[in-house]
């Protein structure tokens, strides 16, 4: 047989662990085979397989599965046999061929490898953790293959920065495109945030207030801050407000009486400050006037005393609290009157001659929490007769 292997064309197929080899001059057929041995250094043989037929005389080339199979002593041979089985018919017995046994010798590939190591510093990766992530890419020395970063494998960053730090930068920027030709780590570092600037302190800094009274109105009232500390400042941005009248908080102070203002710094102070400020009582608004009466008489003088209710004797308006009453003057006669202190009823004292006269009575009104006192007289003009 004329069978030979192409030594120079034989390969090494690391990762599938298969040697493939170049052969020509097979005999070809049905029971015509390329197959191989593997023999131990010994000489016994370790391994035998037909691996494949040979329907191709000319150039060709079959692929050996050698993975788990071939020790570091032991040597592959491959050679072209005919096998015909036990029988090719009941008389014709066995008639196997072969061809001389042919060595095969190949160079295993170096695995290159290496490790890119991507580091964080101030912070943590957009995931949350902060341990070195490490990536190895790898090729064998006969393959033509360019060692490069894949986009799942450069780690985002940037969103979690420790406190007092910001979004930072790559000492080199890691990409897809750059060939990886030796052990890289890529180190991102999150910058120092910018100091907050120091806030004013406005611990018991004066507060100076608009100086217009401040009067019960049955709406909120509060005085308008002209300066704290000696500054001019913004409610809402600057400082905040909150009122007490004694240990009650105070949402909108209305009624009249004093409170205090607590003033708390924000944004660029810190702190706080109070002062006291006075709602003060709205003036009372009560009015009155009297009125004609007349207390019947046939005879020259009254023969009983005569009673004339206040809502007779008076128009009275604006009332706030429990209205008083005195008596404060008659043109004439002031003693044949009198006058109830808590109803202004006035009381006409028998005796009194017939006649006209004018009682002058004063009558009090003492308010309330929001409302002054008021007074106002009424003069009540009285006819006695017919």
């Amino acid at each position: 047989k004329n069978f030979a292997i192409n030594s120079d064309g034989i390969t090494y197929d690391p990762e599938a662990g298969a040697v493939t080899v170049p052969y020509s001059g097979a005999a070809t057929g049905d029971n015509e085979y390329i197959s191989a041995i593997i023999k131990g250094s010994n000489g016994n043989i370790a391994y035998y397989g037909r691996i494949a037929k040979a329907f191709n005389a000319q150039d060709a080339s079959v692929t050996i599965s050698i993975k788990d199979k071939l020790g570091d002593t032991d040597t592959l041979y491959v050679f072209n046999e005919q096998f015909n089985g036990d029988k090719i018919d009941e008389q014709i017995a066995k008639t196997d061929y072969a061809s001389a046994l042919q060595e095969v010798s190949y160079t295993i590939p170096e695995l290159i490898s290496y490790d890119v190591t991507f580091k964080v510093v101030n912070g943590a990766w957009n995931d949350g953790t902060t341990t070195e992530k490490t990536v190895t890419l790898s090729r064998y020395d006969n393959e033509d293959k360019a060692l490069v970063l894949q986009p799942e494998d450069i780690p985002e960053v940037g969103n979690k920065p420790a406190n007092g730090y910001k979004a930072g930068s790559w000492d080199q920027t890691p990409d897809t495109d750059t060939e990886i030709s030796k052990d890289t780590t890529y180190t991102y570092t999150y910058e120092p945030a910018p100091s907050p600037p120091s806030k004013t302190n406005i611990d018991n800094a004066p507060v100076v207030l608009d100086d217009a009274p401040l009067v019960y109105t049955g709406q909120p009232v509060t005085p308008v801050i002209q300066t704290i500390g000696g500054k001019e400042l913004q409610e809402g941005r600057d400082y905040t407000v909150r009122y007490t009248q004694g240990d009650t908080l105070i949402e909108a102070p209305t009624d009249a009486g004093t409170y205090t203002m607590t003033i708390t710094g924000r944004g660029n102070y810190a702190g706080s400050t109070s002062t006291e400020f006075t709602i003060g009582k709205a003036a009372g608004t009560l009015t009155a006037q009297g009125n004609k009466v007349k207390a019947k008489s046939k005879t020259v003088k009254l023969k009983k005393a005569k009673k004339i209710s206040a809502e007779k004797a008076y128009t009275i308006e604006g009332t706030i609290g429990e209205l008083a009453f005195s008596k404060v003057k008659a043109n004439k006669k002031a003693g044949k009157f009198k006058v109830n202190a808590t109803t202004g009823q006035i009381k006409v004292k028998k005796g009194l001659k017939k006649g006209r006269y004018k009682l002058t009575v004063l009558i009090s009104d003492p308010g309330d929490k929001n409302h002054e006192t008021a007074e106002a007289e009424a003069i009540v003009k009285i006819r006695i007769g017919k």
